[in-house]
């Protein structure tokens, strides 16, 4: 009697893994910033979105690997928690596409009839044409393939000859939940449950389980796939909408499988009886793909309210200095731009804050852009020194970000982008410091007895005051050109102020109006000033413009 062997089973199931991670890796390469960019304007509505997951899935051939893509997105802000819902409930029934694929190409064909030419000429490719970056990464999709159905060969040739000693009725009394658990547990160990799938399959056609058994499976494997979404959003780089999205893809899967494992002899009877599917294999294709529909149908109405109870629920008690890019690692690179505009445009309001706050100038919001509520960490309990404190922590948080981004595989374009943006954090925090700076300057000046040293200062502050109105609004333009008018606008109203400022101060001098002390003081203070605005301008020139 043939025996199981498991090193074959091993050898097959390690193929398949790094077959399926060649083909993921292939395809990002190849279409990643055409899959980033689509994911980002097809999330609109529910609707889209879970049309958006289904077809993302379908070509990456992984619902985790989009999902976590998804987490990165909404990390970085780029998405909301309402548009990635729709996203994780396409995503389960796009996965199922590789269920298909391996149930009519994989025990349909003599699988080494087309994974030898794929191995090869995907290797081959990969050795010759490795200087050659497309070309390069199209031979590594073919070699992905074609480990990928080798690893599948390997795996059913394992259990063809083991299927010759079980005994099916040994497995007649176990429960469904036995078979999920199963499924869940080596799904959560691999992190893949196409991986499950193709072993469900291999040994539903080999006789070894029976159907619902199969099926029993593939519940649990949709269940395992959330082990990793959960995992990738907590720790350090979790937050409270990643975690979010996180729960609701548990959720949902919880849900599916509550609701499939009662109704699976019902399920399988409209599939074999009511469809007359009569190939086991496309049977339990079928049955993952119906569930999971059957899924979703459910849990749409159920969105809303389960996004409102999650938003009371999951709080996020910390209060981070940055506000974006501690959601995701710097693995992605959308995203990761994105969250460190986010962030320049975030310690914009904390340098427009601690200049407003030191001057005593009426606090305001900044039209940035931003959502108001991202002004709380400058807001709550923050004031003179302790904000520009965070300005500094903010600035290092941003390049420890940026170095790991600069151990990333970027273009020369991308590159340049990273550094324009870090020429930007150097220039907000000179303007920060220089405003810092005056801090003594200010309280003499106020405490002053003489009002012409006073009134100085408020000619000072009423020039400050709308030359930072003038640069708030280039925030918000778009337009590189009106962008760069203002801001040259806006540096020679500060230079022609300064200079007129500085006049005056002789003047005042030499007819006694001030003392040396005092017109110390207003110098400095105006000198800085200038200084502030040219390093405040210069910082969102830098990261405003694209070139």
């Amino acid at each position: 009697m043939a025996e199981f062997d498991i090193w074959m089973f091993v050898a097959g199931l390690g193929l398949f893994l790094f077959g399926m991670k060649e083909l993921e890796s292939a395809l990002a390469s190849l279409g990643g910033n055409t899959m980033r960019a689509f994911l980002r304007k097809s999330t609109y509505t529910t609707g889209r979105g879970i049309a958006t997951g289904i077809f993302s899935t379908a070509v990456l051939q992984s619902s985790s690997v989009v999902t976590l893509m998804l987490l990165a997105f909404v990390g970085a802000g780029i998405l909301s928690f309402q548009q990635a819902i729709g996203v994780v409930l396409g995503a389960n029934l796009g996965t199922t596409v590789t269920g298909w694929l391996v149930a009519f190409f994989g025990f349909s064909f003599k699988i080494q009839s087309f994974a030898l030419p794929l191995v090869g000429i995907g290797a081959l490719g990969q050795v010759f044409l490795s200087s050659k970056p497309r070309w390069r990464d199209a031979a590594r999709l073919l070699t992905g393939f074609g480990l990928l159905f080798f690893g599948l060969d390997f795996m059913k040739s394992s259990i063809d000859a083991f299927a010759a000693r079980i005994d099916l009725r040994d497995f007649a009394n176990y429960p469904a939940v036995i078979f999920v658990a199963v499924g869940l547990v080596f799904t959560a160990l691999v992190q893949s449950s196409s991986a499950t799938m193709v072993i469900a399959l291999s040994a539903l056609n080999a006789g070894v389980i029976s159907f619902p058994a199969a099926g029993s499976l593939i519940i649990g494997a949709n269940l395992g796939t959330t082990v990793t979404i959960l995992l990738g959003s907590m720790g350090g780089k979790g937050t409270v909408v990643k975690r979010k999205v996180a729960y609701t893809h548990f959720l949902f899967n919880l849900l599916t499988a509550a609701v499939a494992i009662p109704l699976l002899g019902f399920l399988s009877w409209i599939i074999i009886e009511l469809w007359e599917v009569e190939n086991p294999l496309y049977e339990l294709t079928a049955f993952h793909t119906l569930f999971n529909a059957m899924g979703i149908l459910i849990f749409l109405p159920l969105v809303k309210p389960i996004a409102r109870w999650l938003d009371r629920k999951v709080v996020d008690h910390r209060q981070p200095v940055t506000r974006f890019i501690h959601r995701l690692p710097a693995v992605e690179y959308d995203a990761s731009i994105a969250a460190l505009y986010n962030e320049l445009l975030h310690m914009t309001e904390g340098v427009y804050l601690l200049i407003f706050n030191l001057m005593h100038l009426p606090a305001k919001t900044l039209a940035s852009g931003l959502d108001p509520a991202e002004e709380r960490v400058w807001k709550e309990g923050k004031a003179g020194l302790g904000i520009y404190e965070d300005i500094k922590n903010l600035e290092l948080e941003m390049l420890e970000f940026y170095a790991h981004l600069q151990r990333q595989h970027l273009a020369e374009s991308q590159s340049m982008k990273l550094n324009r943006y870090m020429a930007a954090l150097r220039n907000l925090s000179y303007a920060a410091k220089a405003v810092k700076d005056i801090l003594n300057n200010l309280q003499q000046l106020r405490q002053s007895e003489n009002a012409s040293a006073r009134q100085f200062l408020q000619e000072i502050m009423g020039v400050e005051q709308s030359i930072l109105q003038s640069v708030e609004k280039t925030l918000l333009m778009m337009d590189d050109e009106a962008v760069l008018k203002a801001l040259q606008e806006g540096r020679e109203t500060s230079k022609r102020f300064y200079q007129r400022f500085m006049k005056a101060m002789y003047t005042a001098i030499s007819e006694g109006q001030i003392s040396e002390n005092e017109m110390s003081d207003l110098i400095r203070v105006n000198r800085e000033l200038y200084n502030t605005n040219k390093f405040l301008m210069r910082g969102v020139m830098a990261f405003k413009l694209e070139s």
